[in-house]
């Protein structure tokens, strides 16, 4: 995919008013770009056009209170997760870790699409060749879980480059190696099964906004506000990673896990028994829409995206 440049803002957002509210946080920006053209598919989808591709919120900036609801939310998931904290610390939890990090790899998995057995999944641990390539993507997941697992109980903080590392550690051995580790340098988009960025419902941040928008997010990971709630802080950088969509692969497990890499970094859990996918794989409309939410009205200036702590 080729991509003209330069390309120009443009004002305004179709799902929001163009006046919010005095004290409302920014809303995002869309940028005008242009499709060169080019590729496969049906002539009319090869012709050169003008589209818009979507810049995240900066979280930085994002200084406004909780709602009542949502800080009740918060408050009590906050307390729900020192009961497991505590609960971890005395008691041997290993073998209950390693069957719930095998689940969530396969609740992950499913949210993406890809089914494998616990079956499929042994043999692709000891014979990758000969596996499914599904179990093997399955597998890439457990692996990525682990190593995230593992630069989140490193005393040091966090950084780029371990992102990096657990997308190489997620797509290595499956047929999307050559994109492991590779921050993209081209288009993507959203969408159903057959959309084109002409009918994508979601088109992410162009290449040429990567370097400083993965750089805002480091930055916040490692310098976050600390007088933001730890969980709000997973909220905010998970939902911003997936607006970023920074590979053209990968992303969805990538940014669950960002969520178990800073709750591990911040000591929140002695051991990762918190995952979330399976919650999310029940709730899949909902989680899709409260990150339609944010992205389309801005981070809690909506009724929906101020209370997803519930």
């Amino acid at each position: 995919m080729a991509l003209g440049y330069p390309y120009e803002r443009i004002n305004g957002f179709p799902f929001v008013t163009l006046f919010p509210p005095k004290g409302s946080p920014p809303l995002p920006d869309l940028v005008e770009c242009l499709w060169e053209g080019g590729g496969y598919g049906a002539r009319r989808d090869r012709q050169p056009f003008r589209f818009q591709a979507f810049m995240p919120d900066p979280i930085a900036e994002w200084d406004r209170p909780l709602a009542g609801r949502a800080a009740e939310a918060v408050a009590r998931a906050t307390a729900t997760l020192s009961e497991l904290q505590a609960g971890g610390s005395r008691h041997d939890l290993e073998a209950l870790a390693t069957t719930l990090l095998r689940a969530e790899a396969l609740g992950s998995s499913f949210i993406e699409g890809l089914r494998a057995s616990n079956k499929q999944l042994a043999l692709a641990a000891y014979e990758p060749v000969a596996a499914d390539p599904t179990a093997r993507a399955v597998l890439g997941t457990v692996r990525a879980m682990e190593r995230a697992i593992a630069l989140g109980t490193e005393p040091r903080r966090f950084r780029l480059e371990d992102l990096l590392d657990i997308h190489r550690t997620l797509l290595e051995g499956t047929t999307e190696e050559h994109f492991a580790g590779v921050v993209r340098t081209e288009q993507n988009w959203i969408g159903g099964r057959g959309s084109t960025l002409a009918t994508a419902s979601f088109v992410p941040p162009p290449p040429n906004e990567l370097d400083a928008a993965l750089g805002a997010l480091e930055a916040f990971i490692d310098d976050g506000k600390r007088d933001v709630p730890l969980l709000v802080r997973c909220g905010l950088v998970h939902a911003q990673f997936e607006t970023i969509h920074p590979f053209l692969d990968g992303n969805g497990p990538i940014g669950r896990l960002l969520i178990t890499l800073m709750l591990c970094e911040e000591e929140a859990l002695v051991r990762p028994l918190l995952y979330l996918s399976m919650y999310l794989k029940a709730h899949r409309a909902e989680y899709y829409d409260r990150l339609t939410a944010i992205r389309t009205q801005g981070i809690g200036n909506n009724g929906s995206s101020s209370s997803s702590a519930s």
